[in-house]
């Protein structure tokens, strides 16, 4: 079987400026790809006012044959710290996440860890 060519865009490509001035939550799930992602997405991450994201981000879950730890995790977080993000889990318990919380949080029990995140205007 032949490879397929899958064309590829990304958000900034696709959506531009349309949401520039409007209040909107951008829920972000892609399977490993979260990194790549957002570094498609730069006029989403810079626009006024700034949208409020929940994101699936799986440390150990979706990854290439052979990669143990996404090598993207830290990257991930570090690229929303430095757009102007906080980061939480998602869940009842709001952690906060800095660098510390989220390698911690990759070596967890996969029973324990945490995937879904929380990402709001630093304050």
């Amino acid at each position: 079987v032949a490879p397929a060519l899958v064309p590829v865009f990304t958000y900034d490509t696709l959506i531009g400026s349309r949401l520039q001035g409007r209040r909107c939550v951008v829920l972000v799930d892609v399977e490993g790809a979260e990194y790549q992602f957002l570094r498609g997405a730069s006029l989403l991450l810079a626009q006024e006012p700034r949208p409020v994201w929940i994101m699936e981000i799986h440390s150990r879950h979706s990854q290439p044959a052979g990669v143990e730890v996404n090598p993207y995790l830290l990257d991930t977080f570090r690229l929303m710290w430095q757009a102007g993000y906080r980061s939480y889990t998602a869940d009842t318990a709001r952690q906060e996440m800095d660098e510390a919380a989220v390698l911690a949080n990759a070596k967890a029990d996969l029973s324990q860890q945490k995937y879904d995140f929380l990402f709001t205007e630093q304050r």
